[in-house]
């Protein structure tokens, strides 16, 4: 594409050359198609006036009529007309870009098909200024319509059509594109869509890195249908985009779907894939999604996603609210994978809520979830005379959640799942999935209320532990045949968090030394799981190459298998360590290595263990060996099998027992002893040789400052690095306090 400037470069020198090329251009032209007509934008103008400058809302009325229009080229008849952005010469504009502020009222869109494209432009943003809506758009019947790098704010959607604040779909739209789009601040609160809002005409709608800030309606905060229960076929895909602090004064925050709940012939389908959903929230239920399936042919189908803080101050579904109706959802599916549910909050449901519809939840991490009454996934099947698809739960992992009305303190009710069903027929599935409930609160209700019906199509490898590492029954099936999801044999799981660095799956659960639930799932069950295969992780890593391959061998010492829940540890590698005499190895953090004499632990490939040691009464350290030899430090590289030594001489020693005191915070540290006291944070008695020279040093937290050493100290007790000749037994305080200079540099204003 060629700008106006590069056009003019480009035009013929004379008229000798024009009568020249005139005949071959006819001839050339007789029988082509129609080209698309390329109208240029230059001024951040509104105004439709006969000069040389081109607005967007001359652009749009030349596309339409086909004619030119004050500095605008006409449009084209029969072929989608394109509207660009003339940044070589633009009126209004800076470096940074422009904004077009509307006085004439909204923009109209009537062109039959229509390309708005700033691609490789400035930024452009489009104001209502809070005065009507930003554009209309009232195409004729199966029109398109696709908007590139625009930002559209500001704009507010009023009685008597309260619908879509930013952009209204009136008529004819069937196809809308919105590719790298801003929609914020916007609002339609006595409607439907505070940024955009479509009627039955549109089929499908695509939206690809665009962002939707800030906006608010009475009824889906961002993209919803004018009328509350939308009776036409569409296609919702929405792909790497952003959904941050919208809001609705009903249901969806983002999106409120409502279909029909009689059988019609509609097929409804919502792709989501690779997109985030921030700090949304609605006041009755769906504080990111609200689908009501009703009994058509629907699916909300959502991939590798976030949805991280999202709120339903008085209902369901913190983040996803899923609601089949009155007599269920058999046609319907709702299918979520590889996504992450962190800090979602909802009286019930805090994470999802899936009522009365299909319900596939596959390798999800749910972390941090608040219930008012019932957990952070709420389930309650579909009857089974409605629907023979089963409910299937497969390699989650539910790790900090709470259910109380009290942040913080847990009520007795299920913290991670609820799942409430006719449980005489067989449409269950709940196979690998892995429950950490906080402070050994129960993890599951499954409503039985006889269990002697109680049959699945299949349960197994599921696994409950306390917040504390120990296997425990806090997650119990009864079912008739003797199977269960009871686990009581005390083995340490070591489930730990670790930041991941990636926007859209920030946390990750994996598992330390000895964890049960490494290479626990047969390979059997988690690749070959009938009906729906389990081939990835929440990481995708499941299996190497691909599907064709094996599990990560996450421990050496078992036949490659999966790892419970929705992670899987990378291939592992064996640490063993050797300690002669009298003293500790351990590691920080992981593996949870603590080793006296000869220990084996494993860890995962790639990963690197830093080993400290501690003395003992009548022993001190003296070196490594092995992968450490020769070093003051041990830090191992988990890239192979490794192995240390560790050697503690017997010889009199002398211990130091340090105490924090005051207000504010820090640590002492021994400074010519690498591990030999490091006090909160590993250990605040240290054993040291008898008449040896210890130099201790006191570091404040930020915030704090270090005050004076109290207990037995005799000079220089006001100097934060003290040295002491250890002929006998010492106990040291360190005092620090809350250092207001600090506090107020941060907090107030200057």
């Amino acid at each position: 594409m060629i700008s106006p400037r590069q056009e003019r470069a480009l035009a013929p020198h004379s008229a000798q050359t024009l009568s020249c090329l005139s005949l071959a251009l006819l001839l050339c032209l007789i029988g082509s198609p129609a080209l698309a007509a390329t109208i240029w934008v230059n001024t951040n103008s509104d105004s439709i006036a006969n000069d040389a400058r081109c607005s967007l809302r001359e652009a749009l009325s030349a596309s339409a009529s086909n004619a030119a229009v004050g500095g605008c080229s006409a449009g084209s008849s029969g072929t989608a007309d394109l509207i660009r952005f003339d940044w070589d010469d633009f009126e209004g504009g800076t470096v940074l870009g422009a904004i077009i502020n509307l006085s004439q009222g909204p923009l109209i869109v009537s062109d039959a098909d229509l390309v708005i494209d700033n691609s490789g432009g400035r930024r452009l943003t489009v104001s209502a200024q809070n005065l009507h809506r930003v554009m209309e758009v009232a195409q004729p019947a199966a029109a398109s319509l696709t908007l590139i790098n625009l930002g559209l704010r500001d704009g507010l959607a009023e009685a008597p059509d309260p619908h879509g604040g930013a952009l209204l779909l009136v008529s004819g739209t069937r196809t809308l594109t919105l590719q790298n789009m801003t929609i914020r601040s916007s609002q339609a609160l006595a409607g439907a869509g505070g940024a955009l809002a479509f009627g039955a005409d549109l089929e499908v709608l695509n939206i690809s890195e665009s962002r939707f800030t800030s906006n608010s309606a009475g009824r889906s905060g961002v993209l919803g249908s004018v009328d509350a229960i939308h009776g036409s076929d569409l296609s919702i895909a929405i792909s790497d985009s952003g959904f941050f602090a919208n809001t609705a004064l009903s249901s969806g925050g983002v999106l409120s779907l409502g279909l029909s709940p009689t059988s019609s012939a509609e097929v409804i389908r919502v792709d989501i894939v690779d997109s985030q959903f921030g700090g949304n929230s609605a006041e009755a239920s769906g504080g990111a999604l609200h689908f009501e399936p009703g009994a058509i042919d629907a699916s909300l189908i959502v991939l590798d996603s976030l949805f991280e803080d999202n709120l339903v101050n008085d209902g369901a579904g913190g983040a996803i609210n899923v609601s089949g109706g009155a007599v269920g959802s058999g046609l319907a599916v709702v299918d979520v994978q590889r996504s992450s549910f962190i800090g979602n909050r909802a009286f019930i449901g805090a994470a999802v809520r899936s009522a009365l519809t299909p319900t596939r939840l596959i390798n999800n991490l749910f972390l941090d979830n608040l219930s008012g009454s019932s957990a952070a996934v709420n389930v309650s099947p579909i009857v089974p005379f409605l629907s023979t698809l089963p409910s299937t739960l497969v390699g989650n992992t539910w790790a900090g959640n709470l259910a109380s009305q009290d942040e913080g303190q847990p009520a007795g009710l299920a913290t991670d799942l609820s799942y409430a069903s006719d449980w005489s027929t067989g449409q269950h599935r709940l196979v690998g999935n892995l429950f950490i409930p906080v402070a050994n609160a129960p993890a599951c209700n499954f409503g039985q209320s006889d269990t002697s019906q109680t049959s699945l199509a299949s349960i197994n490898h599921n696994l409950t532990v306390s917040d504390g590492g120990q296997v425990v029954s806090a997650c119990e099936l009864v079912l008739s045949d003797g199977q269960g999801m009871a686990f009581e044999d005390p083995i340490a799981v070591h489930a730990l968090r670790e930041a991941t660095g990636d926007l859209l799956k920030p946390w990750r659960i994996r598992f330390g030394a000895g964890s049960t639930a490494v290479d626990a799932w047969p390979r059997s069950d988690c690749r070959d799981e009938t009906a729906f295969p389990v081939v990835l992780d929440l990481d995708r890593n499941r299996f190497v190459p691909d599907a064709g391959g094996d599990p990560i061998d996450g421990n050496p010492a078992l036949t490659a298998a999966c790892d419970i829940g929705a992670f899987e540890n990378r291939e592992g590698r064996t640490l063993d360590i050797s300690v002669s005499g009298s003293g500790r190895v351990f590691s920080d953090p992981v593996p949870a290595i603590d080793c006296t004499g000869s220990c084996s632990s494993f860890a995962q490939q790639f990963d690197t263990v830093d080993l400290r040691w501690l003395n003992e009464p009548g022993s001190v350290f003296a070196q490594w060996d092995g992968d450490c030899s020769g070093s003051a430090e041990c830090e191992v590289d988990l890239d192979q099998n490794r192995v240390v030594l560790a050697t503690f001489t017997t010889t009199a020693t002398h211990p130091i027992d340090i105490q924090l005191a005051g207000t504010g915070e820090g640590r002492v540290v021994s400074v010519n002893s690498t591990y030999g006291m490091d006090c909160p944070d590993y250990n605040c008695t240290g054993h040291f040789e008898a008449g040896s020279v210890v130099v201790l040093e006191a570091i404040p937290a930020e915030g704090s400052s270090f005050v004076a050493w109290e207990g037995d100290c005799q000079f220089g007790c006001d100097d934060p690095v003290i040295g002491l000749t250890l002929n006998g037994p010492r106990q040291y305080i360190a005092r620090f306090d809350f250092d207001d200079a600090i506090f107020g540099d941060r907090f107030e204003s200057p």
